[in-house]
């Protein structure tokens, strides 16, 4: 049932991960520095990270939103304490939410 909380709470999760995901497989397209790299390339390198970061920005907010909801549905539905599937989508979205995962 789309209506259950429990429900609500995993598929936001899924989301959350989807988005974060998406993020980090487009960061890991750059291509990391050669050891001994000019300053042009450093630059060059930083430019595109900067321009990627900015392009991500909206799937970060997507991910740190689906994350809260996970939280936020778990304070409204204390029943949902006895759930494991939903606390284990819980503490994630918890832990997801205090570390880099969604910021960057």
């Amino acid at each position: 049932d789309a209506g259950d909380p429990a429900t609500q709470a995993i598929a936001e999760h899924a989301e959350g991960e989807l988005y974060a995901g998406f993020t980090a497989r487009l960061l890991a397209t750059l291509p990391p520095l050669a050891p001994g790299a000019s300053d042009a390339e450093s630059s060059l390198r930083e430019m595109r990270r900067q321009t990627l970061d900015a392009q991500l920005a909206p799937w970060r907010e997507d991910a740190a939103r689906a994350f809260q909801r996970v939280v936020d549905l778990a304070k409204d539905h204390p029943e949902l304490a006895s759930n494991p599937a939903v606390m284990t989508a819980v503490r994630d979205s918890q832990r997801r939410l205090t570390s880099d995962v969604t910021t960057g």
